[in-house]
């Protein structure tokens, strides 16, 4: 379906996107509604402008941010299922995304890749197996003092590539196809606000993953749990027998998870318990750990862990007081799309129609799929060529870039089949 004249022109065309979008701040706030960051609004006002201007349809942005639009289905495939394809605005909060400093290496030697804003850093292909299958490809770097933000803004330039595209080529079948750009998916919080019913897909697909030919069918089941400690707080001067620590309680916790569940630790289809954000006084403290794990039932257990630790750890403190409450994330998708074969099956085939062989995978983590697969919308999760995402020696391979896109070109062919 495509030659090397035409993925070529995919890439350049998504590059270009690419830098445009990652030059817009856009990182997501915990503790903030959504959408989280004035920077989400402004990069999703910038793409719906840019949709209106490639020609798609009910273009709009919602008060939450949210970007959607239509692409109209070709004469006689009318009928078939409307195709929802959706990329995340945000960026993690895990590092900054300010004032992103690009790099384009042609070509990549497999040479190890240093950061002028980062002197001392680097990354070489030696020790990370995605890089050394990206050497002779073009990729894009920062200067390593931010992320790049190709989580998820490749999977949002391979979108508009792919519609672009398509609406160039009108001879190639498609379905009615529905985009969403959508907010604040790394704190799991905009895509609770997409409205199903109005967004009008009968499937779905979301572009963030990394290598290409990847399908992800499968994410962590994931909770959030808090656990909240109270002390009693005293003049350090005279606090024998009157101070109880709240932060010395919140710590034997902490020391109390094994280091074989820990992210660190693990990895495959092993789950953990990730102690991510601790704050407090003497008085009070608080520990945010994140549950995950493929099998939904171990969430139970290790949430049920949890609460013994606490238990132990006030044991030891007598006065102090706590508790564990668990707040609900999102559930791994495969529990809705064991139903819908077909989902991935025309996937599978859109890959191959590409030249490429699809390989199923699941996700250490989630994606706005498991929330939307789990409301009812089958959504698995396609590759974009973001690689080492939430770090700032992120990078993206823009020829695995150009293949997402021209993915997205045989899967409107394939949904147009009957």
């Amino acid at each position: 379906m495509f030659d090397a004249r035409a993925l070529s022109y995919l890439k350049e065309a998504a590059l270009e996107r690419l830098l445009q979008y990652v030059a817009v701040e856009s990182t997501a706030r915990f503790g903030e509604p959504s959408p989280s960051s004035p920077g989400q609004v402004e990069l999703g006002r910038q793409i719906a402008d840019e949709l209106r201007a490639i020609g798609l349809d009910d273009v709009a942005q919602d008060r939450h941010g949210i970007v959607t639009a239509t692409l109209p289905a070709t004469p006689g495939c009318e009928s078939r299922p409307t195709l929802g394809l959706l990329a995340h605005l945000d960026t993690s909060p895990e590092e900054s995304g300010t004032n992103v400093k690009t790099r384009v290496l042609r070509a990549y030697d497999g040479s190890p890749i240093t950061f002028p804003g980062a002197p001392g850093r680097s990354i070489e292909p030696g020790t990370l197996d995605e890089l050394a299958e990206c050497v002779g490809h073009d990729i894009v770097v920062t200067d390593g003092s931010t992320l790049l933000g190709a989580d998820d803004k490749a999977g949002v330039a391979a979108i508009v590539t792919a519609v672009a595209h398509l609406i160039a080529h009108p001879e190639i079948p498609r379905p009615r196809i529905r985009v969403a750009m959508t907010v604040d998916e790394e704190i799991g919080q905009g895509i609770k606000h997409l409205d199903i019913a109005a967004f009008g897909a009968d499937v779905a697909y979301t572009l963030d993953d990394d290598k290409a030919g990847t399908i992800a069918s499968e994410t962590f089941s994931a909770d959030l749990a808090i656990v909240r400690v109270r002390g009693m707080n005293s003049h350090p001067g005279t606090a024998r027998g009157r101070m109880v620590n709240a932060i010395r309680v919140i710590s034997d916790i902490v020391d109390g998870l094994p280091e074989f569940i820990a992210p660190e630790h693990t990895e495959g289809r092993q789950g953990f318990l990730h102690p991510y954000d601790v704050k407090g006084t003497v008085a009070e403290a608080e520990l945010r750990v994140l549950v995950r794990d493929f099998a939904t039932p171990v969430l139970a257990e290790r949430e049920e862990f949890l609460r013994q630790l606490l238990g132990v750890a006030l044991a030891r403190h007598p006065g102090a007081q706590g508790s564990v409450e668990i707040v609900r994330q999102y559930r791994n998708m495969v529990d809705g799309l064991r139903d819908r074969p077909d989902v991935l099956d025309r996937a599978d085939a859109a890959i191959r129609a590409i030249g490429l062989e699809p390989r199923r995978t699941e996700i250490r983590g989630g994606t706005d799929g498991s929330q939307l697969t789990e409301r009812g919308l089958p959504c698995p999760n396609l590759f974009a060529g973001m690689h080492n995402a939430h770090a700032v020696t992120e990078w993206a391979c823009l020829d695995d870039l150009a293949l997402s896109a021209a993915t997205l070109v045989a899967l409107a062919r394939e949904w147009a089949r009957s």
